[in-house]
């Protein structure tokens, strides 16, 4: 879902700093002069320095799709994992990151309504 965002920015001029895990970005995203890969793991703070680095926003997309027992990892990788991305960005002083999550992990959230933490 990231590349297809990527894809749709690109073309407008928007400067990207793309962070990838292990997969490294398709080449011909890659190759955009406004667009740096990032390597970073979310498991491991001290990667997302540089990812999160002067950026004015932040846009991630969490999840794991359609994997058995969520209750096993969902607390790790929507909770803790994006914790440690929301304190880089916090040090970092980015003004605004936005989570695109899965509705079939909670449901639709608001200011008024937020995620209450369950796993069904």
């Amino acid at each position: 879902m990231g590349s297809l965002l990527a894809r749709f920015l690109v073309p407008k001029g928007h400067s990207l700093r793309l962070m990838y895990h292990r997969k490294a970005l398709p080449p011909d995203l890659a190759s955009f002069p406004n667009v740096m890969p990032v390597q970073a793991e979310l498991a491991k703070p001290e990667t997302l320095s540089l990812a999160v680095a002067g950026a004015n926003v932040i846009v991630h997309f969490a999840g794991i799709l359609f994997a058995p027992r969520p209750e096993r990892f969902l607390p790790v990788t929507n909770t803790r994992w994006f914790s440690n991305l929301v304190d880089a960005a916090l040090g970092a002083h980015v003004g605004r990151v936005i989570l695109i999550s899965f509705l079939h992990v909670e449901g639709p959230t608001t200011p008024d309504q937020p995620a209450t933490g369950r796993l069904d």
